[in-house]
């Protein structure tokens, strides 16, 4: 089965800096740490139409299973690798998907 990533898979897998279980203040929402870096996804194509402005290996935003802090919110990780637990709105068609899969031998 294919399927995203969950907010916890994400920093499980990509490394964890006990920001998610640990925040440093109440209402921090967004996850940025040494980590930031292995959680970066790229474009593997330019964008259609935007090639000068997005090349292939442009860095791009993507999308988690987690629900963020409203009924049309989900978790995302930035550009940049961050994340943000509260999330953006889910009819945003500017973000990609970076699909996970269990393989067992």
């Amino acid at each position: 089965k294919i399927f995203l990533l969950s907010l916890e898979e994400a920093v499980k897998y990509f490394g964890d800096s006990g920001q998610l279980e640990n925040r440093p203040w109440d209402d921090a929402y967004n996850i940025t740490d040494e980590y930031n870096g292995a959680r970066v996804a790229r474009t593997a194509r330019a964008v259609p139409g935007h090639e000068s402005i997005y090349p292939a290996g442009t860095a791009w935003f993507w999308w988690l299973r987690s629900p963020g802090d409203g009924t049309d919110y989900a978790a995302l990780v930035y550009y940049d690798g961050a994340v943000t637990v509260n999330g953006g709105r889910v009819n945003v068609s500017e973000v990609g998907l970076r699909p996970a899969m269990w393989i067992t031998p």
